[in-house]
């Protein structure tokens, strides 16, 4: 911008110069002929200001291309922060969340009953039957309204019922048996825990070839289905 100024007031003095060079004429210039003066001193100046304004306008763009491009890059910037941010809380609400449920389930089974089942007795009865006597031990929490169901239903001792179990119990019932005690027989547990919530233990029994005590069968917790 100075330098437009510095170039127009050369070039306006400059011209002013030449007219009074010229200003011993013997004749007055007429009223067209100042015309042609005050264009020809004129017209350059106009033309050289409007190349300078274009030039400036150009440079100005530049420059406000220069900032939007560092807004945009500042605000992209900004939303990565926000996207780690935002990832970070994420990743804190589902730590939150599994702790929670992990607290959840540690109360649920510390409020659960821990039912070991066992054979305590075994005899030939009468005919080809053969009498049981099995063990329900609980190390955990108190049981009410336990239930022991025997499937396939063995001619005596087909249901077992005891009104509650604490903890460190144990509770017998008897069962007989045609012929013996078969592999895969369900012995299933009914009970109310201590939330007065209905639930069930299932065991099974199943060949004692590890020789794990006295009987030919043993009792041990159903699989869970995968």
């Amino acid at each position: 911008m100075r330098s437009g100024i510095a170039v127009t007031v050369l070039w306006l003095a400059g011209g002013i110069a030449t007219m009074m060079f010229f200003s011993d004429r013997p004749s007055w210039p007429k009223p067209n002929e100042w015309g042609d003066i005050f264009a020809g001193l004129f017209a350059p100046v106009a033309f050289f200001w409007l190349v300078l304004g274009y030039l400036q306008q150009g440079k100005e763009l530049q420059l406000n291309t220069r900032a939007l491009q560092l807004q945009v890059a500042e605000l992209q910037a900004s939303v990565e922060q926000q996207r780690a941010l935002v990832e970070v809380s994420r990743q804190q609400v589902v730590a939150t969340l599994k702790e929670y449920d992990r607290a959840l389930a540690q109360e649920a089974a510390a409020a659960l009953p821990r039912f070991v089942m066992r054979i305590s007795g075994r005899e030939r009865a009468a005919g080809d039957r053969m009498s049981y006597e099995f063990t329900l031990s609980n190390e955990g929490e108190t049981a009410t309204n336990v239930v022991i169901t025997i499937w396939p239903a063995p001619p005596i001792g087909h249901e077992s019922r005891f009104a509650s179990m604490r903890i460190r119990s144990d509770k017998a019932f008897p069962a007989a048996f045609e012929d013996d005690l078969t592999e895969g027989t369900i012995f299933n547990v009914a009970y109310t825990d201590v939330r007065s919530v209905e639930r069930s233990h299932r065991f099974v029994a199943v060949r004692n070839s590890e020789g794990v005590g006295p009987y030919p069968m043993r009792i041990e917790d159903e699989p869970s289905p995968i």
